[in-house]
C-alpha cells in the first residue's frame, strides 16, 4: 500500500502556513486491491468486485468496497493520529446499536492487527439517504427547520444514553479539566519543544496560572458526546413534506463529558458557516434546542466557569491533538490557542 509523506523540516516552533496545512490535509493513504481482498476474506465479507476512495477529513483514508454478494462496505482507516479514534468510534455505535433505535450501521468491525495494513480500520455498512448537508443547503425553511429540530432529538437521545466504560472514549469531563489539559499539552516531549520555541513564557505562565486556579467542583454531569454531530454526519430522506433519518455515521470523535462540545459545536457551525442567508437563521438554534428537550434531555445554562472551562479544553485540544499530532506542524493560529488558553486560565485564577 502507499504511503503518507512527511512534512519538511521546519524551523523549530514556527507555525505552518494555510497552503501547507491544506496540502497535508490533501495526502491521502492508497490500499490495493489485493490489501482490500484480504480484508473481506479475513472478516468472512466475501470476494471483491469494487474499490473506491472517499472523501474524508485528514485523519483517515476511507473506501466504498463491493463485495460480490450484498450491499457496499465502508472501509475506515485511520492513517494518522488526532482527536478521536476507531477504537472510540467503534464503541459509541456499539452503545447507540444496542441502545436505541437510531439508524447507525449495524456491521461495525474494528481491527487493530495491523496484520494486512499497518493501521487500525473500521468496516461497516454503507447506509443509504442524501447527504443531510447538500439537503440543508437545498431545501426550504421549513425542511430545515425539521432537520434541525430532529438533530437535537439525535444528541438529547445520544446524552440520554449510560456509559459503562468512559475509559473507552476521549475523556471530556470538566471536572477533570488540569488533567486533560495537562496531558495536551505537556505529555509530548517534541511538541513541548515546539510550543517553548514558539513561545519562551508559555510554560511558566501555565504552571503558575494553573496552580493559582482554586479547586473547582464543576456541576455537570458527564454524558456520551457525538463529538462531531452536524448534517454533513447525517443521511436523510423527504417524504410528503417530512424529513426522515436514514443514517448516522462518523462517531471517530465520540467522548465523554460535558453536553456543552456538542452544543458549541453545533451553535458554532450554524453561526460561522456560510452562504449565512441558509445557515444564519436564529431559529435553527432553537429548534435544535427544542428537539434536544423533547428527548428528555434537560440543559441548565452553562456558567462562566463551565464556558471559561470547555474553552480551555477545545484550544488545548486543537493545538495538540488535531495539528501536531495529526500533521506533525503547528497550525498558523497557534499563538492565538495559546493567548487564549493563558486568557481562560487567568479568568479563573481571578475568582
Amino acid at each position: 500500500m502507499g504511503s503518507l509523506a512527511i512534512e519538511e523540516k521546519r524551523p523549530l516552533g514556527q507555525p505552518a502556513n494555510m497552503p501547507t496545512v491544506k496540502r497535508i490535509g490533501r495526502q491521502k493513504l492508497e490500499i490495493s486491491t489485493a490489501d482490500a481482498s484480504a480484508i473481506l476474506e479475513k472478516h468472512q465479507l466475501g470476494r471483491l468486485m469494487t474499490l473506491k476512495p472517499l472523501e474524508a477529513n485528514p485523519m483517515n483514508s476511507i473506501f466504498e468496497i463491493k463485495p460480490e454478494r450484498g450491499d457496499s462496505l465502508i472501509l475506515k482507516i485511520q492513517c494518522r493520529l488526532g482527536i478521536g479514534s476507531l477504537k472510540g468510534e467503534h464503541y459509541a455505535i456499539h452503545l447507540l446499536r444496542q441502545l436505541t433505535d437510531l439508524p447507525v450501521s449495524h456491521l461495525c468491525l474494528f481491527d487493530n492487527d495491523r496484520d494486512i495494513i499497518p493501521y487500525p480500520y473500521l468496516l461497516s455498512n454503507k447506509l443509504s439517504g442524501e447527504s443531510g448537508y447538500a439537503f440543508f443547503e437545498r431545501t426550504d425553511h421549513v425542511n430545515r427547520m425539521q432537520l434541525s429540530e430532529a438533530l437535537g432529538h439525535i444528541v438529547g437521545v445520544i446524552h440520554r444514553l449510560e456509559v459503562r466504560e468512559p475509559e473507552q472514549l476521549r475523556n471530556c469531563d470538566l471536572n477533570q479539566w488540569q488533567g486533560i489539559v495537562k496531558k495536551a499539552l505537556l505529555s509530548d516531549e517534541n511538541f513541548r519543544e515546539e510550543i517553548a520555541a514558539l513561545s519562551d513564557t508559555f510554560y511558566s505562565q501555565l504552571s503558575d496560572l494553573m496552580a493559582s486556579v482554586s479547586a473547582l467542583q464543576i456541576d455537570d454531569e458527564p454524558v456520551l458526546l457525538w463529538g462531531d454531530a452536524f448534517f454533513y454526519n447525517l443521511l436523510v430522506k423527504s417524504n410528503n413534506g417530512k424529513v426522515e433519518i436514514t443514517g448516522l455515521y462518523d462517531f471517530q470523535f465520540a467522548a465523554y463529558g460535558s453536553h456543552l462540545f456538542d452544543f458549541y459545536k453545533i451553535e458554532g457551525d450554524f453561526r460561522g458557516r456560510r452562504p449565512r442567508e441558509i445557515y444564519g437563521h436564529a431559529e435553527y438554534i432553537e429548534q435544535f434546542h427544542k428537539g434536544y428537550e423533547e428527548a428528555g434531555k434537560a440543559a441548565n445554562a452553562p456558567s462562566d466557569t463551565h464556558q471559561i472551562l470547555v474553552n480551555i479544553i477545545r484550544n488545548a485540544i486543537q493545538t495538540r491533538y488535531w495539528w501536531w499530532d495529526c500533521f506533525g506542524i503547528l497550525h498558523p493560529k497557534t499563538p492565538d490557542y495559546l493567548k487564549a488558553i493563558l486568557g481562560g486560565l487567568a479568568e479563573l485564577a481571578r475568582r
